[in-house]
């Protein structure tokens, strides 16, 4: 498991990302170039996955079943 520590700048680094994301999503609002927006799409995709996954983390281990 992650210090609390090393989970802080995690969630700084994937909001860094985020903010990236945007930016980038802005700047290709206009492009026709549907490669672009398929490949925005899935690195937000997968930038949704890992806050997810630290969200699980942040809440520690579940009971089972």
């Amino acid at each position: 498991m992650l210090s609390g520590r090393r989970l802080h700048a995690l969630r700084n680094e994937l909001n860094v990302l985020a903010v990236g994301l945007l930016l980038l999503r802005r700047e290709l609002e206009y492009s026709d170039r549907r490669e672009l927006h398929e490949a925005l799409d899935r690195m937000e995709r997968a930038l949704g996955r890992c806050v997810d996954l630290l969200a699980v983390s942040d809440a520690g281990p579940q009971p089972s079943g």
